[in-house]
């Protein structure tokens, strides 16, 4: 088997010649340990800095390059891609305030993971955020409504046509990222946003309309991409168990799943639901809605 048939083979419930192989994430540090050069996949503060530096083109050649390369000296049998960053937006850096901290433009404050090398926010300024409001919300549901959600430029796809045209034909390629759901609540940190939803019951409706036609409207303009499999990456779960009621994620959220499913499933791709935490409390609605497959197992949950 090819290793596009042997995944497929697996997700159609059939027995492959041997287990099929991908990873949903691996750093930019495997990647310099395997192939003995730098690269800029998943590089973190590196790859960001190299962005503010307009290092675009850079940046995207190493993933055009490194995910093929490490797929091949790995032997995997999925290859997992991405957007790029349009060639279209200036990405301005961020202001240094140490070794390890930066203001953006709004005044909120990031700093840089000890051990992750992520750049996190950990402050945020309140006069930068708006919340919504009722009207406001069925302002943005009317809009998407009537015209959609505006697709990106071509460039955001360089990435993904490049290792689509080069192993589209032998290897199982997944979009990482597709168009997902939030819970539906507002506010600028996780803690707000969960306090939010007990707090403003009367938004949960309207947010989780406007984000379900958002996720099917975004859905929509990836129907020319040559992929699998799309991937859709919100997190609901924490190591004990889901963040809120899966009361809110039956209601308000899983009708949306089931009508994303069916619609890429008529577009002619694989689903697959990644889930970090412990989520069992849901898992049967991810098989109901249609996904095809579930990842992450967290081992810790």
């Amino acid at each position: 088997m090819t290793p596009k048939e042997r995944v497929y083979t697996t997700l159609n419930h059939k027995e492959p010649d041997i287990i099929p192989w991908g990873e949903h994430a691996i750093d930019y540090t495997i990647y310099e340990m395997v192939l003995g050069r730098e690269s800029f996949v998943r590089a973190k503060i590196k790859e960001v800095k190299a962005l503010w530096e307009g290092r675009r083109d850079e940046v995207v050649a190493s993933y055009k390059r490194d995910l093929i390369d490490l797929s091949d000296a790995l032997g995997l049998d999925i290859i997992n891609v991405y957007r790029a960053p349009s060639k279209k937006d200036k990405i301005e850096p961020m202001e240094k305030i140490d070794e390890e901290t930066y203001r953006d433009k709004d005044g909120n404050l990031y700093r840089l993971g000890k051990y992750t090398h992520d750049l996190m926010i950990y402050k945020v300024n309140p006069e930068s955020y708006t919340p919504p409001t009722i009207e406001s919300l069925k302002e943005e549901i009317d809009k998407i409504d009537k015209y959609g959600v505006e697709p990106p430029d071509e460039s955001v796809w360089e990435i993904v046509n490049y290792v689509v045209e080069k192993r589209g034909k032998t290897h199982f390629i997944a979009l990482i990222g597709a168009p997902d759901l939030d819970w539906p609540t507002f506010g600028q940190t996780e803690e707000e946003r969960m306090l939010n939803l007990a707090l403003h019951p009367e938004m949960i409706p309207l947010i989780a309309e406007r984000n379900g036609k958002m996720m099917i409207a975004s859905l929509k303009n990836l129907s020319h991409l040559k992929v699998d499999c799309l991937v859709n990456c919100a997190d609901y779960g924490t190591s004990t168990g889901l963040q809120a009621n899966p009361e809110i994620f039956r209601k308000y959220m899983f009708p949306w799943h089931k009508e994303y499913c069916k619609i890429a499933h008529q577009m002619g791709f694989k689903v697959v639901k990644h889930c970090c935490g412990n989520i069992w409390d849901i898992i049967e609605l991810f098989v109901e809605a249609g996904y095809d497959g579930y990842e992450s197992i967290q081992a810790s949950a």
